[in-house]
């Protein structure tokens, strides 16, 4: 009975994948909590699988083994993180999934939060963390390929028990002990692999760059960054599918502030930050690799201009259903379809309020008369930026007294 359940568990919850897929980018609440009750019971039936066969007088035949990393592997890995970040829709799937691939870097899959969850997580009970590492685990992007370890128990099952020792036996906290797990997890049947870097990417990650730089000195960053109207655009359309609240101008605004703070953010960071434009990782993705390559001090292959989740071909991450091909890189850099999106105060409130970032991050035909036709004068931006922080002050006030 024990046995059987967890591959039936799989069935359902993949079923229900499916069926969620099929409204992405769209929100289904009731089968989001079906999926995640169904996958908090798989994970207990992992554990106890595991727990039953540890106690066993007599090796069972289902006994996980395991092969962890020495500490000074572990010091060596955990001392070396890549951090991706940059806007929502700004490209930070796409260069996650063209590092999956490389035989030099273990890349966490989705965006795991790190850094807003790091200390929550680390203080729950092994259960609860094992729960939120399979969360990472299964359905990691909302599109196929939906396991990252595919559909068979034994995988996950080998990853729990690991996940187990290197919190018993590391004081790392859960993420980090949750790349750890899956790398020896990845190493059982491909011992060869032995990543130098680990890669984590959430986007909003450039606004935790002191606290990064604090817990690992090391670490690389990689910042995205797009075209804000084509940027504002695609996530304009995933705010409209999800029901979200900001608006085009709340975008604009908080994407000029941390465009501002790119100059000190390198000033900093030294040759231990990029920053990568869209643009150029679709028009000349092999170019652009190989500078990302050198960044990061590992060989070029042919690997980093595939998009991948654990070598599998990826789908990829676009709000437009044409755009959503496997395995490929696909350039819509420049459309105007911003124009279809956006209406044409808000085109004028985005450039007026991006006008002198975008120039600066590259942007030049921003400065042209096509785009520059939008931009109003500084009195106007100065009106609009109160308001936008009024209506902050409003929603934080609203959000207290509830």
């Amino acid at each position: 009975m024990i046995q059987d359940q967890p591959e039936q568990l799989i069935a359902q919850i993949d079923e229900i994948l499916h069926h969620r897929f099929a409204q992405y980018p769209a929100k289904d609440p009731q089968n989001r909590a079906k999926q995640l009750h169904l996958l908090s019971q798989l994970t207990d039936q992992l554990i106890l699988m595991n727990e039953v066969s540890e106690t066993a007088e007599e090796p069972t035949t289902n006994h996980v083994k395991i092969n962890p990393m020495t500490p000074h592997e572990v010091s060596a890995l955990v001392s070396q993180p890549v951090f991706i970040g940059g806007f929502m829709k700004s490209g930070t799937t796409l260069i996650t999934e063209l590092l999956d691939g490389h035989p030099d870097l273990c890349v966490l899959p989705g965006d795991t939060q790190y850094i807003k969850k790091r200390q929550q997580l680390s203080s729950i009970n092994f259960a609860d963390s094992a729960n939120a590492c399979m969360r990472i685990l299964v359905n990691p992007t909302s599109k196929p390929p939906f396991w990252f370890f595919g559909e068979n128990v034994e995988p996950y099952r080998l990853f729990l028990a690991y996940f187990r020792k290197y919190l018993d036996q590391t004081n790392h906290d859960y993420l980090v002990c949750f790349m750890l797990s899956m790398t020896s997890t990845l190493q059982h049947n491909t011992p060869t692999f032995q990543p130098r870097y680990w890669v984590e990417k959430t986007p909003g990650n450039e606004k935790n760059l002191d606290e990064i730089r604090h817990l690992y000195p090391a670490a690389k960053f990689i910042h995205l960054v797009r075209d804000p109207l084509q940027n504002i655009a695609s996530l304009q359309k995933l705010v409209a599918h999800r029901q979200w609240q900001p608006s085009a101008e709340d975008h604009a605004y908080s994407m000029n502030r941390r465009f501002a703070k790119i100059p000190d953010n390198q000033a900093t960071w030294g040759n231990n930050y990029l920053v990568l434009r869209y643009e150029d990782l679709v028009k000349r993705p092999q170019v652009t690799m190989q500078n990302v390559a050198r960044f990061l001090q590992i060989d070029f292959t042919d690997t980093l201009l595939t998009p991948t989740n654990n070598r599998k071909n990826a789908l990829a991450n676009s709000m437009y259903a044409e755009s959503r091909v496997v395995g490929k890189i696909l350039d819509k850099a420049k459309t105007n379809r911003y124009k279809k999106i956006l209406s044409l105060k808000e085109i004028e409130n985005v450039v007026t309020l991006l006008s002198d970032q975008a120039i600066k991050q590259g942007y030049s035909d921003w400065g042209e008369t096509e785009i520059k036709q939008y931009k109003r004068s500084s009195p106007h931006k100065y009106m609009l930026i109160l308001r936008i922080l009024f209506n902050k002050a409003i929603q934080r006030l609203s959000s207290s007294s509830r």
